[in-house]
């Protein structure tokens, strides 16, 4: 997709990890959807004050089951609402883990993301880059032009071979950007156990992009350069949607301003509530669990059947969990759609 500016740079403004939910996550307060939206809107702001585009890093919605409580029709028409408010109506940017079933990018079109896209204001960019082209003219050829990419959410060690199979920018772009929904970590790449759990910037150093900005994970790394890179990765704007997170980070937006000079990246903190507004003390999916026996038991027992669980499929997951109950194995499958 392309856009085309008549100006002498080009602003864009990066997000990520919005995780919009109806139903308040972890230990965050009732007042979480409210809380999420107020970011937005201050985002909106800033692109607003700086005719940019806004960028945002995928996990648009926090839960994954399209027929959850937590997705409300309610949430997405406010949703709807809000992107339409942005300049020019959308914002753009990648599908995340959130945002799919089954890390299967085949059931975005049942998600609450998939209408979004239907209603015109999230512009994915996994089926085409975005090329900005700018004019200081309407008929003057373009000043500079800047190519985002990304790359469909997958299994850090996938994704680590995508970015390294990255292939030289095309001809007649300047600035080339990439949007990352995966674990990237300064140094060099994490392996547990087999497997790639984190992707390190030392490995990306020769790929062709001037900058990667990554979402997922939701902690703060700051900004690195390494080779030809720049690396973006400030975190989530939702503080301890996921339990792993810091609820106190700082929450940032990242304006980053393009001219035929060079680029400029700079930090603007958006505001939050305090701590004792946004959290609760314990987190409601616990409060209720004592230290019981019969707890103990079940925890037991169901850590022996993850234990023997070999596979990645959820049906074949499901059926080990559920073992001989029958009828709780078809309920389940039922409520997951398979």
């Amino acid at each position: 997709m392309k856009l085309r500016r008549i100006d002498d740079e080009v602003n864009i403004v990066w997000i990520t990890d919005i995780h919009l939910s109806d139903r308040p996550p972890g230990r965050r307060s009732d007042a979480y959807r409210e809380q999420i939206f107020a970011k937005l809107r201050q985002v909106r702001q800033i692109c607003e004050d700086n005719h940019a585009i806004c960028l945002v890093g995928g996990d648009v919605f926090h839960i994954k089951a399209p027929k959850s409580q937590a997705n409300s029709l309610s949430l997405i028409r406010e949703t709807i609402e809000v992107f339409s408010e942005f300049p020019g109506g959308c914002v753009y940017g990648c599908v995340g883990n959130h945002d799919i079933q089954f890390d299967r990018m085949d059931t975005l079109p049942h998600q609450p993301l998939g209408i979004l896209m239907e209603a015109g204001v999230y512009r994915s960019l996994n089926e085409e880059p975005l090329i900005i082209e700018t004019r200081e003219e309407a008929m003057l050829d373009p000043s500079f032009v800047i190519q985002v990419d990304t790359w469909d959410y997958a299994e850090p060690a996938d994704t680590y071979e995508a970015l390294k199979r990255s292939t030289a920018r095309p001809e007649g772009i300047d600035y080339r950007l990439g949007i990352v929904h995966a674990s990237g970590c300064s140094g060099d790449t994490k392996i547990f156990g087999e497997q790639v759990s984190m992707i390190g910037y030392n490995q990306l150093r020769k790929l062709d992009y001037d900058i990667l900005l990554w979402g997922h994970d939701h902690t703060r790394t700051e900004t690195e350069r390494c080779g030809n890179v720049t690396h973006i990765n400030l975190g989530s704007i939702a503080r301890a949607a996921l339990s792993q997170d810091e609820a106190d980070r700082p929450v940032s937006a990242v304006l980053l301003k393009f001219t035929t000079e060079g680029a400029k990246i700079k930090e603007i903190p958006l505001s939050v509530v305090p701590l004792e507004q946004a959290f609760r003390v314990e987190d409601k999916r616990v409060i209720d669990v004592k230290d019981s026996t019969s707890m103990k038991a079940f925890f037991s027992e169901l850590s022996e059947s993850v234990d023997e669980i070999q596979s990645s499929d959820p049906i074949t997951v499901i059926e080990a969990l559920c073992k001989t109950d029958a009828k709780l194995c078809a309920h389940v499958k039922e409520k997951c759609n398979l």
